[in-house]
This record gives C-alpha cells, structure tokens and sequence, in this order.
C-alpha cells in the first residue's frame, strides 16, 4: 500500500515540506484523493517528459464540474499537443525571444525603480500592494497592446481563473465567471486590433488567423491563456523571493555585497519556495512510470516543491543559499515540450524587482501582517517590509 498523501487537510497546510519530506522518505510514488503523485526529482522529470502523460488542468476542472466543459473555447498551449502544439507555439514564439525580452526589460526596469523608489522614502511599504502587483500586468498589456490601466482588472480575474488548478468543485463557478471577462476582454481588444493592427502580440495573432494558421477562438484562448500565465505566477515569484530574502538576512547581505549573484539567487528562490508547488497531469492509455503501472485515466500530481528538496539531487536542500549553484533546474517552468514559453520573461521581471530593492533598500525585515500560503500554491497576499534606504 501506498502512503497518502493529501494537499487538502490542515496538517500539510501547517506543515507542507516536512509532510513531503516524510512521505518521500517512504515512497518515490504516493496515493493521492484525486489519484497518483510523485515525490522525486526524477519522478516528476519523468511525467513532465513522458509523452503518455498530457497536462490534467482540464481534466481535472471537468471532474470537478460534473463535466462541464467550456463553449466555444480554441486551443491553448497547455491543452494541446503533438502537431497542433507546434503550431501554437511557432506563432507565438517570437514575443518570447531574447530579444523582444531585452526590449521589455528597459520599461520594466524603469517602472520597478520608479515604484520602488516611491516606496523608499517611508522605509516602509506593502509590497505586493505597491510594487509587486503593478508590475506583471503592466507587461502584459505592453506586450498585446492595450491600455495599461486595464492592468488591475485583468490581474483580478487571471487571479480566481487560476483556482481552476485546485480542482476544488467550489471555486469553479467562479473561475467560470472569470474566464467569461477574460474572453470579453479579448474579444474587444480583437475588434480594436482588426481595426488598428500594431506591434503587439495581438496583432501578430490575428496575422496567424489571416494565414489561416489561427482561427479567432485560437486568438481569444491564447490571450487568456498568456495573461493567466504570465501575471499572477510571477507577481508571487517577486514576493516569495523578498519574503524569503527577508527571513534570511545573512543571504541578502551576501547578495547585497554581490548583486552578480542576482540570477543564481533568483534560481534559489523558485526552488526553495516554488510558485508552482504541483502540477497535475493525465494518460490516456495504460503505461508504466519508473517500473510503477499507471491505469488509463489516472491523474498524477508532480509535487514539485517535494522535487526540489530531493537529497538525491540537491545537496542540503533545506537550506537557503542564494550562492547554490543548482546541479538540475528548478522545475517550475516545466520541462520539455510543455516547458512555459514565458520562463525568461518572467525571469527577467523578478530580476528587475529584486535589482531595483537591492539598489535602494538595506537590510530588510518582516513588518507585522505578513500573508504568505505554501500548502496548495505559493501566494503571498500581503508583505509588509521594513528597511534601511541607501544614500
């Protein structure tokens, strides 16, 4: 018999590494209330990369809704695969290179520093409230070229459409709601954008549907899709990162003293506190996972915050060192042919947030009210710091 383990229940919201901790230390595979799940770096690798295992999201969501599925819904990079996926991702690939990112990197660089300079002069602030949340969805309406005051909104309901990866039956009329405001956002940012085409990601899809690549429910999903993906992950990537950088004041004075060690620490970060602190994925044909069968229809859960404190791989791995160079990378972008076509631009906004702190700030520390959640998702509601200010 396998051991249990359940995400759900107070006593892994108390206490969920050392919960994962001890249920690794029995079996590399668990049982889970929904299915399956994996402990190990080398399990979860495994699932992300095995082609017999597609993202469960959807399946999950249909499961926890009495199979209620979405109308008139087009593809999405998630729920594809094969053929179709490559397609996807050909058209929207090049928003994402490194160079369209160093283009964004100027505007987000300036509007961190601006933010985080406002914040400077009380030596004090709410963090996500006032420098972490602006930023994502600013990016986002740079990138598809709309109205950066739309930013607060989107970020809203992108927010309660995420739930959709709890698979909790009582949030999923509202994630419902949520993705209907998406698509009307889309639906009229398209309109704008047929009629004033720029150079913005919106317009490029709508070049894909003109080459018959795309049709315009593929354009409405994707772009849903993209602002699901690319605001409310990386707004908790800055504050985990700062939480977790204030908990341990002698690793920010060894990355005040080096700010070189910028990118390694943000590494560190996502892989001592991820954002993305499981996954689900589904088979649709019976297979065998690391010489464990796997019945068709079975959702396995990658526990990626149990992967990334796995002593196989990581040495010490319940210690913070932000100068820890990691032997396998941190898992939550993904890996493969699903890995998060976003990953480097994400990257590079948590880089400028924390940059433009290190600049300003000394010695930073915890404020009363923190609101931090590492059970089901890393979420940090609210951050209240306090700091030094540098002349």
């Amino acid at each position: 018999m396998l051991p249990l383990v359940d995400n759900s229940t107070p006593a892994f919201a108390a206490d969920p590494h050392g919960v994962l901790r001890r249920a690794r230390e029995q079996s590399w595979i668990v049982d889970t209330p929904t299915g399956l799940g994996v402990l190990t770096y080398e399990g979860c690798n495994a699932v992300l990369v095995d082609p017999a295992f597609r993202p469960g999201v959807f399946e999950l969501m249909s499961r926890a809704t009495g199979d209620r599925r979405p109308v008139g819904a087009g593809r999405t990079l998630l729920g594809s695969e094969g053929a179709d996926h490559q397609e996807l991702r050909r058209v929207v690939m090049p928003w994402f290179t490194p160079r369209r990112i160093e283009r964004l990197r100027a505007q987000t660089a300036a509007l961190a520093s601006s933010l985080v300079g406002r914040a400077s002069g009380a030596r004090s602030c709410e963090f996500m409230a006032e420098v972490a949340r602006p930023i994502p969805p600013a990016v986002f309406c740079w990138m598809v070229g709309c109205d950066v005051e739309r930013g607060p909104e989107l970020a809203h309901w992108s927010a309660i459409a995420l739930q959709a990866f709890s698979g909790d039956p009582a949030v999923m009329d509202d994630v419902t709601e949520a993705i209907r405001h998406l698509r009307r956002f889309a639906d009229d940012l398209i309109e704008a954008k047929r009629a004033h085409p720029g150079d913005d990601i919106t317009s490029a899809l709508l070049a894909g549907v003109g080459e018959g690549v795309l049709t315009a429910r593929d354009v409405r999903s994707l772009l849903t899709e993209l602002l699901s993906a690319s605001v409310d992950n990386t707004t908790h990537s800055m504050g985990l990162a700062l939480w977790l950088l204030c908990r341990h004041p002698e690793q920010w004075a060894v990355l005040a003293r080096d700010p070189g060690l910028l990118d390694g620490a943000i590494e560190e970060c996502a892989r001592f506190e991820p954002v993305i602190r499981h996954g689900n994925h589904v088979n649709d044909d019976t297979t065998v996972l690391l010489g464990h069968p796997v019945p068709a229809g079975t959702l396995v859960t990658v526990f990626l915050a149990s992967a990334h404190r796995d002593p196989a791989v990581y040495d010490d791995p319940d210690r913070f060192d932000v100068t820890r160079r990691l032997p396998a990378p941190q898992l939550n972008f993904g890996i493969g042919r699903h890995y998060c076509i976003g990953a480097a631009l994400a990257r590079m906004e948590v880089q400028e947030v924390l940059r433009a702190v290190i600049s300003r700030w000394t010695s930073p520390r915890l404020g009363t009210g923190v609101r931090v959640h590492t059970a089901l998702s890393g979420v940090v509601d609210e951050l209240p710091v306090e700091f030094g200010r540098r002349s």
